[in-house]
């Protein structure tokens, strides 16, 4: 547990904190496509001037950080339960603002502007970053009521609930053996059972010498939701600061 609480998946999206907040809010400025952003502290509250969806300078306060490194983004909301991520973000390696497209004129209703359908949190970002996330979208006045069980990458995020792990755990003899690569009755040649795992969730066995491998189940199962999940959100990468 002390090693996750420092983690990058703990990290992965944080309350607007002092103890979480890496950036320079000393009224500090930056200028892309002649629109400058501040940010500054109103009291104890981050907050980030800057153009929004009219292209007019609005002070937003900020609602969430993500990441620790090599950047740190933050989340303003624009509308209530809408939350979009800032373009503008934090290089924690050169201590400085930079844009993550500084080669692009992204304006005010533009669908890849930070306030566009592109930038949102709720529908493109946040099913990677917390636990147990639901959008709950609403199509008819295109709005979000997103809810959470925590911000930020915990255990049952990718193990599944932990009623059902600990259930696993107790049978461990008699449902997992370290893998051995052979080809045995029940199995597929990849280690994997033809059947398949309880509904435990994402299992992987650090056994065997030291050897990682994941073990898969039917995709009817809902555990098989948590490794399509797994797999979205594995093959994100993160973008490096540009010059």
């Amino acid at each position: 547990m002390e090693a996750w609480q420092t983690s990058h998946h703990a990290k992965a999206w944080t309350e607007s904190k002092p103890e979480n907040v890496l950036g320079d809010f000393n009224d500090a400025t930056f200028t892309h496509n002649g629109i400058t952003s501040r940010f500054f502290r109103d009291g104890e509250t981050y907050m980030i001037e800057t153009d929004g969806p009219t292209g007019r300078l609005t002070r937003y306060p900020v609602h969430s950080v993500v990441g620790i490194e090599p950047l740190q983004q933050y989340l303003l909301e624009t509308e209530e339960g809408k939350l979009q991520s800032f373009d503008v973000v934090w290089d924690t390696q050169e201590a400085r603002w930079y844009h993550l497209y500084p080669d692009q004129e992204l304006y005010a209703g533009d669908g890849l502007h930070w306030t566009g359908p592109y930038k949102n949190w709720n529908a493109r970002c946040a099913e990677c970053h917390a636990t147990d996330f639901d959008k709950n979208y609403s199509p008819v006045d295109r709005s979000y009521a997103s809810t959470q069980s925590e911000i930020g990458v915990g255990c049952e995020a990718c193990h599944g609930p932990g009623e059902a792990h600990l259930s696993w755990a107790e049978k461990l003899e008699v449902t997992q053996s370290p893998w051995t690569g052979s080809t045995g009755a029940g199995q597929t040649g990849t280690g994997l059972t033809n059947t398949g795992l309880t509904e435990t969730g994402l299992t992987i066995d650090i056994g065997a010498g030291g050897e990682t491998y994941i073990q898969q189940w039917p995709a009817a199962t809902p555990a098989a939701s948590l490794l399509r999940t797994a797999i979205r959100c594995q093959a994100h990468r993160f973008m490096r600061p540009t010059a």
